[in-house]
């Protein structure tokens, strides 16, 4: 069963039963048992031409109708069990998390297997950043699943890790006086503001919508929550843009307001698909926005530092942003196609609950 998306019309979707297809040599199907349905599944779609997220997991030839429109499967950060393979790399029962569709199976090529877990090495797939083919093994429990710690990882860990990435870049700007976030309920610029609040960084002011003003007030992280009509209210001196909802019209009033006070602006995600990401050919004052691509920015760093001392230091830092997070976040699991479309379309027409972590599976 898939949860399939009109790439050109993304409030277009359906379920559909798909045929079970034999495996080839070297693959392995795994059962999906939960993924995660955030702000970053819109973003996703909205940007997968540019980046390559509808290539991730193509509809399949025997999947019906696809002629009839260019239908796509969105990739999400899961956890999937192996239960067939033709593959000598991984066992049957073996848990991963992950990229998987929005679908009840994936099927994988292992390869590159370590004692942390394997990537998919399957054709398709060989462009993408190392980081969107790696899957990680997770034990096996008792427990219901998704455990909460699998639900935490889902939702909130490659988010984080961004995060954690525009963090080191905004600490390479010693004399800002502020860091404007967009989409300030966001789970990347909460996880943002936590560590630049941590470290002791600039002042932090939150934008969001009207809907969300109370939530992020009560965060307790911006030191100035304002609405996107609002922008009047921005505080002088210089800044930073860190641009998460993608809207055009907000960058441009940032950057109007602060002109060559502004030292960087940051395009990090789309979650106002409706608004542009361009803005409209206009050319902006101060810097000119730059494309924030994590998986570069984390080669970079791996690099930079070492990836195990990387590591030990993104580990570090989700053990505090855990404490933090748990204080106002409900999660929340549930099984079947008109659960996983709510959630979808919540997220798609701005309306989802943000002190709600939804994971789902089909």
């Amino acid at each position: 069963m898939d949860f399939q998306i009109d790439r050109s019309d993304m409030s277009t979707a359906r379920v559909v039963e798909s045929a079970v297809a034999p495996l080839a040599e070297g693959e392995t199907r795994l059962a999906v048992q939960a993924f995660a349905v955030t702000s970053n599944t819109i973003t996703y779609g909205v940007v997968g031409d540019r980046f390559g997220y509808w290539d991730v997991f193509p509809v399949r030839p025997t999947d019906p109708g696809d002629g009839e429109r260019g239908w796509g499967r969105l990739p999400a950060w899961g956890v999937a069990e192996v239960v067939e393979s033709r593959s000598e790399l991984v066992p049957l029962g073996m848990r991963v998390h992950g990229l998987v569709p929005m679908s009840s199976e994936v099927v994988l090529v292992p390869g590159k297997v370590g004692r942390s877990g394997f990537s998919d090495v399957a054709n398709h797939r060989g462009g993408l950043a190392p980081l969107y083919n790696r899957y990680r093994t997770l034990a096996v429990t008792e427990e219901p699943l998704p455990t909460i710690d699998e639900m935490r990882r889902m939702v909130h860990e490659p988010l984080f890790v961004t995060s954690l990435l525009i963090d080191d870049l905004l600490s390479g700007y010693p004399a800002l006086d502020h860091v404007v976030l967009s989409s300030a309920s966001s789970k990347t610029a909460i996880g943002t503001a936590h560590l630049v609040r941590a470290r002791g960084g600039p002042g932090l002011v939150g934008l969001t919508s009207p809907g969300h003003r109370t939530f992020v007030e009560n965060l307790g992280l911006y030191d100035r929550v304002l609405t996107y009509d609002g922008l009047e209210g921005l505080p002088t001196g210089t800044a930073a843009y860190v641009d998460i909802a993608g809207s055009a019209p907000t960058r441009a009033g940032v950057h109007g307001h602060y002109l060559d006070r502004l030292r960087l602006s940051l395009l990090v995600g789309q979650t106002h698909r409706d608004q542009g990401s361009e803005a409209s050919g206009q050319r902006l004052p101060g810097p000119r926005p730059t494309v924030f691509f994590a998986p570069s920015h984390l080669a970079e760093r791996s690099v930079a530092v070492g990836r195990a001392p990387f590591d030990a230091e993104v580990a570090a830092a989700w053990e505090s942003y855990v404490e933090v997070v748990d204080d106002w976040i409900r999660y929340e699991h549930a099984v079947g196609a008109s659960a996983l479309e709510a959630a979808y379309r919540a997220l798609l027409d701005n309306r989802a609950d943000p002190c709600v972590a939804t994971t789902r599976a089909l």
